[in-house]
């Protein structure tokens, strides 16, 4: 039998079979004999005639090489019909007419089978094969998405790509190398993350960024390494541009958290604001909760590092490192939030000396804890920790082993923004350490920062444990104060106790103007004032001793049985006074002994007139003076003495100040002196209360508990600083007076 295939050998593969009656096929070699003839193959003329032995169904190339075969039974065990049709562009033929079991191969180098006869039939992809790739075998057929998971070392599939992990890089084309700008990569990466939650991961390097990147709600931001401790530039690294733009970004910030979200979280990433040419912070919150910063560094921003903008609740913080800031290292706004080992360092940079933000401004964060986190080297005069309070009285916060180091201005500063009273304050095992520089670096020392600072508090304070040393880089000059209370809230007084505590300053250990009435020092408290190694040590409850002597048993308080609400000293118990017809002359000074213990304010001095007013008056005034004297505090002139002292069997108290408005803090437990002297022209000198006499043998015993002073020609009170001589005890009768 004789098959005619037109066309020339170049356009198809052909074989002219012609089957040899002398030859008939053998199974043994599968072959037949071929006979070629002009007749058959007419481009051939030299082979006519040509006997050849060649494989049954042979396909011949044009040089009549044999490659293949076309068999339409095929192989003992694979007798089903099968034929290759040829190529096409892309995917299953769209026309002609196919028989089943045809196939093609498309110029991707996938398989389709015709599985239905037609035209053109029903095609399927290869799908039963499978394809190996470096000996490892790939089973299924992928749909879009999908990537290669291996299941053994020999063995992969096409799986679904975990949309909850993306790395920046691989699937999104970051730059690591800091070159291309990363800002879209990274942001798509972030907004494709599903609202069910998922990672974000930055593998090491540099990420140039020109615009804000916002971390939705539930989204990990992930790093390799945040360089908290080196500030090194290594790990993973968000740098904004030079170029770097808030855009239309709701405030300027490298990241964002915006209002009404939760749970992010920032890992292991270090922000680098070197290049930054515009105010920015580097991690804002405009009311995100819930959000977790861990193992963060945020260097040479130009705002804030970090920025609770908005009152933002339920942070929790470790390990994160604010370098440099512009402006403050940490703005926090809001409540129940935990700060652990984190750092402030060198903040304030934007206005250099003029700087006052401090590295930590925290405002309310009721029901929080602030444990070993660090301020130091705030520039200008910024302090380490601001606290301010508002009006909540059944809140607090707590610093538990916080520390500063260097600052500008005070170690930690409390204040209240509010008038009607702040949650509690409490300072356990803190360390604020050579602050109030006063400015940072360049500073002396000079003016009034302590270590803590109190200040309109409104607030029941506790502190202990705590100690607040000089800075031996500066003299010891700062701070000049180890603890300074000033301008209490008049609306509601703080309550201020200090128990197992060091207070050392330069200038003294202890600041108060008297406007705080509960100032309270318990057991293990240390004054010490001065600089260098040797300073002066006062012990609250012990009289002043230098350094190096031991101190004296404690001095006891005087009974203040039947005292007068509010005294907290009296010269003798209130059921002592048996006479109200004391005798004074005009113009001559008196002194009553007092023992007090240290640490109170000395408000006001108060005698009794008894059955006779005074008229006639001319001055009058009443003086605070230390065991030798030395006056402290005074009374203004009464030049209208006459109506001061003018209402028989009544208390008379006057204000007694270091300066006009400052009140006096005792710096001892000890014996003090209330000197005063009344002058009259023309009238009448007024009696006072008191006890009964002492002996003459006791009255000019030393120390001297009362009788006359100053002269007998006083008109204006005494300079405080000043010392009042001419001391004499009298056997007279026993003044009664009392302090509060």
């Amino acid at each position: 039998m004789t098959t005619s295939v037109p066309g020339p050998p170049a356009s198809v593969l052909a074989a002219i079979l012609r089957q040899d009656p002398n030859h008939p096929y053998d199974p043994a070699t599968q072959a037949r004999r071929a006979t070629f003839s002009a007749t058959n193959w007419p481009f051939l003329p030299s082979l006519t005639n040509d006997v050849i032995w060649m494989p049954q169904y042979a396909l011949l190339d044009a040089n009549l090489q044999a490659t293949g075969y076309l068999s339409t039974q095929g192989l003992p065990g694979v007798v089903a019909a099968s034929r290759y049709v040829g190529a096409t562009t892309s995917g299953a033929p769209a026309s002609g007419t196919f028989a089943v079991g045809d196939f093609a191969i498309d110029q991707s180098g996938k398989v389709w089978i015709c599985v239905t006869a037609g035209t053109p039939g029903s095609w399927t992809a290869g799908s039963g094969a499978t394809n190996v790739i470096n000996g490892v075998t790939i089973a299924g057929t992928p749909t879009n998405g999908q990537v290669i998971m291996a299941t053994s070392g020999t063995a992969a599939k096409w799986a679904t790509h975990p949309v909850d992990w993306l790395n920046v890089v691989t699937e999104y084309g970051a730059d690591p190398a800091g070159v291309a700008d990363s800002t879209t990569a990274i942001q798509n990466a972030l907004s494709a993350i599903p609202a069910s939650g998922g990672v974000v991961y930055l593998p090491a390097g540099t990420y140039l960024v020109s615009a804000p990147l916002t971390v939705p709600a539930a989204v990990t931001l992930a790093g390799s390494s945040g360089n908290v401790l080196s500030l090194t530039d290594y790990g993973s690294i968000i740098k904004p541009s030079a170029s770097w733009a808030q855009g239309g970004a709701a405030v300027a910030a490298v990241i964002l958290l915006a209002s009404g979200t939760a749970e992010q979280k920032i890992r292991q990433l270090m922000i680098d604001g070197t290049s930054l040419a515009v105010a920015a912070d580097g991690i804002s919150s405009q009311g995100a909760s819930s959000v977790l910063l861990e193992n963060v560094a945020i260097d040479n921003v130009t705002g804030n590092s970090v920025n609770q903008a908005v009152s933002s609740a339920a942070w929790r913080a470790f390990q994160v490192t604010a370098h440099r800031a512009g402006l403050s290292g940490f703005v926090l706004n809001g409540s129940d939030q935990s700060w652990l080992e984190c750092i402030a360092q060198g903040c304030g940079q934007a206005s250099g000396d003029a700087n006052t933000a401090p590295g930590w401004s925290v405002a309310t964060c009721s029901n929080s804890q602030f444990t070993g986190c660090r301020a130091e080297n705030q520039t200008g005069i910024g302090s380490g920790f601001t606290y301010t309070a508002s009006n909540s009285a059944s809140t607090g916060v707590q610093f538990a082993g916080c520390s500063t180091n260097y600052n500008g201005g005070h170690g930690i500063e409390i204040t209240s923004s509010g008038s009607t009273g702040s949650g509690p304050v409490v300072l356990s095992g803190c360390r604020f350490g050579g602050d109030g520089w006063n400015p940072y670096p360049s500073g002396t020392g000079s003016g009034s920062y302590a270590g803590i600072f109190i200040t309109n508090a409104a607030s029941v304070i506790q502190i202990t444990g705590c100690m607040i040393v000089p800075n031996p880089a500066n003299a010891g000059n700062a701070p000049q104060f180890g603890m300074s209370v000033t301008s209490d809230n008049t609306t509601r007084h703080s309550r201020i106790t200090v128990s197992d505590s060091l207070l050392w300053g330069a200038a003294a250990a202890l600041n108060n103007d008297g406007t705080c009435p509960v100032l309270l020092f318990g057991s293990g408290c240390v004054f010490a004032t001065g600089t260098g190694a040797s300073p002066s040590y006062a012990v609250p409850g012990t009289e002043l001793i230098a350094a190096g002597v031991a101190a004296p048993v404690p001095v006891s308080t005087q009974d203040l049985l039947g005292a007068v609400s509010g005294a907290l000293a009296v010269s003798l118990p209130r059921p002592a006074v048996t006479s109200n017809t004391i005798s004074t002359s005009p113009g001559q000074g008196y002194f009553r002994q007092l023992v007090m213990p240290a640490g109170v304010t000395v408000t006001s001095l108060a005698l009794r007139v008894g059955s006779t007013a005074k008229s006639g008056g001319t001055h009058g005034w009443y003086a605070f003076c230390d065991k030798n004297f030395v006056v402290k505090a005074a009374s203004t002139d009464q030049t209208d003495a006459s109506t001061t002292w003018g209402t028989i069997n009544t208390d008379q108290a006057l204000a007694v100040t270091t300066d006009g408005t400052t009140k006096y803090m005792t710096t001892y437990t000890g014996v003090y002196n209330m000197a005063w002297a009344i002058a009259e022209s023309g009238g009448t000198m007024p009696t006072l209360c008191g006890g009964a006499a002492v002996a003459t043998g006791i009255a000019g015993q030393l120390p001297l508990l009362f009788g006359t002073c100053a002269g007998t020609a006083n008109t204006t009170p005494p300079a405080v600083g000043s010392t009042i001589a001419t001391l004499a005890g009298i056997a007279g009768d026993n003044f009664y007076a009392y302090v509060t």
